[in-house]
């Protein structure tokens, strides 16, 4: 046991320290400043989906509203805090490892893994995406079905699974392959049917508790209809554009991107000497996975986070092999000086690159907002057009629209799908009369232009022209 919490420890502050870097900058990626502006409105009483609205399921909106109310809004504390969840899924993977027999080796191979390839890349996982908080729930459920033969732990199990599908939808492909997984292990061990169904049936329950339980929530206040629609029907809504082509080189840029993780995977998936029903697992399990990423029809590349549990379990096995059993080809890769001098320039490339773009690059967007505090009175309300939305938050005033997301508000496809009535919101907006404007750039469309030249003055600029401020003429 003393032996396992050094680990975990250990797999914590690994994280912390190959994504320190990162911890400071305003923002990595625009999802994360949703979930923190949005965790934020949550807090002052607001209802998700109906008040505030985006794309996503609740779950991560609920998770960061959580981390806030304990520790506060600071954007360093919550990546501080993705990078200790990111530690403790890593400790899952080893735990996993363990019981399936394989050594403390294998599981630290596993685990370190998982943390250096969310680590590496800004959209592969050092920006703090859905991905990387369902991960942790899919990674316990598999856990603790893992360790037990059914009853109450199955319903915690299928309880996990459903916390990371409120995170996000694709979950249900993870309880696919783990379903599969007691199916195929009920049959193996020749189990008779009902106890087979008890086991479904019981981690089924638990998986459906979070859902309905939120849902019941918007059933209650009256808006399940809002929750409904934006829950499901707006993101059936969206046009599929990618070719077979661009299906292809997105897979292949993920599998080529870890090029000696994924020599290690499919060793771990082909080599004879594991156990077959291992393999079977995880080859299956990252078939579901694979079509849960390409199933939206969009290239983005944290979708494949979800893709890294079983491709770090498979890769794994290898680190326990004895130098003597691994192929030829391979053993040089393995000798201590050549591993832990590529391991070193792994580790010194990802903070090399940290440094250069999160730590280097002036941070315009808390220069933006020092400026606006510096003038902002309690009553005074501002409005980010297609700025930065993070600036909500470091500036502690509520959005003026329900669509936080500038993107939700400014792309045809967004809207339309979501079917925003611009006219009204623009109407909404200019009637606030928000002090301050903020526009990035230059915007994607006129709906403001005649309404700014008229009663604002441009009054400062950001990062060149990437935000304009204008203030509200006397």
């Amino acid at each position: 046991m003393k032996k396992n919490s050094t680990i975990l420890l250990g797999l914590i502050l690994t994280a912390i320290i190959l994504r320190f870097c990162t911890f400071f900058i305003s923002v990595i990626n625009h999802d994360e400043s949703t979930y923190l502006v949005l965790g934020k409105t949550i807090l002052q009483g607001y209802d998700y989906w109906v008040d505030y609205i985006d794309t996503k399921p609740p779950g991560i909106f609920l998770i960061v509203a959580a981390i806030q109310g304990l520790l506060g809004d600071s954007i360093f504390v919550f990546r501080l805090v993705t990078a200790v969840w990111i530690g403790l899924t890593a400790y899952f993977l080893y735990a996993i490892q363990l019981t399936w027999n394989y050594s403390r080796q294998v599981g630290l191979a596993s685990g370190i893994s998982y943390i250096l390839i969310t680590s590496m890349f800004t959209f592969y996982g050092i920006s703090p995406n859905t991905e990387l908080f369902f991960t942790l729930f899919t990674a316990l459920a598999l856990l603790i079905i893992l360790r037990n033969q059914g009853g109450w732990p199955y319903f915690l199990a299928g309880l996990a699974l459903g916390f990371g599908f409120m995170i996000k939808y694709v979950v249900a492909f993870d309880a696919l392959a783990f379903g599969l997984l007691i199916s195929l292990s009920a049959l193996r061990q020749k189990e008779s049917f009902w106890a087979y169904l008890k086991k479904a049936a019981v981690l089924f329950l638990g998986f459906l508790l979070p859902i309905v339980s939120i849902f019941g929530y918007y059933y209650q206040i009256g808006h399940l209809d809002e929750a409904w629609f934006n829950g499901f029907v707006v993101s059936r809504r969206y046009p599929k554009t990618l070719s077979v082509w661009e299906y292809l080189t997105y897979v292949l840029d993920f599998f080529l991107r870890y090029l000696p993780l994924t020599i290690f995977f499919i060793y771990g998936l082909t080599a004879k000497i594991f156990a077959r029903h291992h393999q079977r697992f995880v080859l299956l399990w990252s078939i579901c996975v694979l079509v849960a990423i390409l199933l939206p029809g969009n290239t983005y590349g944290h979708y494949f986070i979800q893709m890294m549990l079983p491709f770090c379990l498979g890769a794994g096995w290898i680190f326990g092999v004895p130098m003597t059993a691994r192929p030829g080809w391979l053993r040089p890769i393995f000798r201590p000086k050549a591993a832990y001098s590529l391991l070193g320039l792994l580790v010194a490339t990802a903070i090399t690159f940290q440094v250069i773009d999160y730590v280097q690059k002036p941070d315009y967007i808390r220069q933006a907002s020092r400026y606006l505090n510096e003038r902002l009175a309690p009553e005074d309300e501002i409005y980010l057009g297609n700025a930065k939305h993070i600036i909500y938050l470091l500036t502690d005033k509520q959005p003026l629209h329900a669509h936080v997301h500038p993107s939700l508000f400014w792309q045809e496809k967004h809207y339309e799908a979501m079917n925003i009535d611009i006219p009204r919101e623009v109407a909404k907006i200019k009637a606030a009369k928000p002090r301050f404007v903020l526009i990035r750039e230059a915007a994607p469309d006129q709906r403001f232009g005649n309404w700014l030249a008229e009663e604002y003055t441009l009054v400062q600029k950001f990062g060149g022209e990437r935000i304009l401020i204008y203030e509200l003429k006397e």
